[in-house]
């Protein structure tokens, strides 16, 4: 009891001394960054929403909300703890040199984590590929459907001339194809969801 007393007493006065030695500009220094969700124990931060903007203007991504990117941010999240199950998701640096070669203005934002953001599209593409796409098949019937209720009903509306089903087959396949891989990663993001455990605090 003897030692934690004097122990304490010598915290307390170093404390003191080092308070009266501080600018009180440190003194009244407040911590800015918060907590904005938390995904099985992994922060996400509100500087990692900021950080996650400038990436994006830096690449050319559309916009988003502070409220759509942390959605983001913590389906991704979600989705990496998948992308673990899959062994060949490696990016090669010359794969990544090539896009950052396309980036003509970073705005300030450090390179490394452009390329960080780079990598880990590239991972998420091959994974929806392997995970998905190459599964997806889109029937001719689907097709003529999609032409007929929806393609050319839009072309009229916007009074451009109709295009022939064999002359926009391979683009609207394509189309057909990826709304089929995104209801898909829906609903295993609402698996996941449900078996994850998600905190938002924003």
């Amino acid at each position: 009891m003897r030692f934690n007393m004097n122990r304490r007493l010598s915290i307390l006065l170093l404390s003191a001394m080092f308070c009266w030695s501080c600018p009180l500009s440190f003194l009244h220094a407040e911590v800015i960054d918060k907590v904005a969700a938390v995904v099985d124990g992994r922060i996400i931060t509100l500087s990692d929403i900021r950080l996650e903007h400038e990436v994006q203007a830096v690449l050319g991504d559309p916009p988003e909300t502070n409220e759509e990117l942390l959605k983001s941010m913590i389906d991704r999240a979600l989705m990496e703890e998948e992308m673990a199950q899959f062994p060949s998701l490696d990016v090669s640096d010359d794969e990544v040199d090539e896009r950052m070669k396309t980036v003509t203005d970073f705005h300030g934002v450090d390179p490394s984590a452009v390329r960080s953001a780079i990598v880990r599209k590239i991972q998420r593409r091959r994974y929806l590929e392997l995970r998905y796409q190459q599964f997806i098949v889109v029937s001719n019937e689907e097709l003529e459907k999609e032409y007929e209720t929806a393609f050319v009903p839009e072309a009229v509306k916007r009074g451009i001339p109709v295009p022939a089903l064999k002359d926009i087959e391979e683009n609207l396949r394509m189309i057909l194809s990826e709304k089929k891989v995104s209801e898909e990663v829906e609903m295993s993001l609402r698996d996941l969801r449900a078996r994850s455990n998600v905190e938002s605090f924003y």
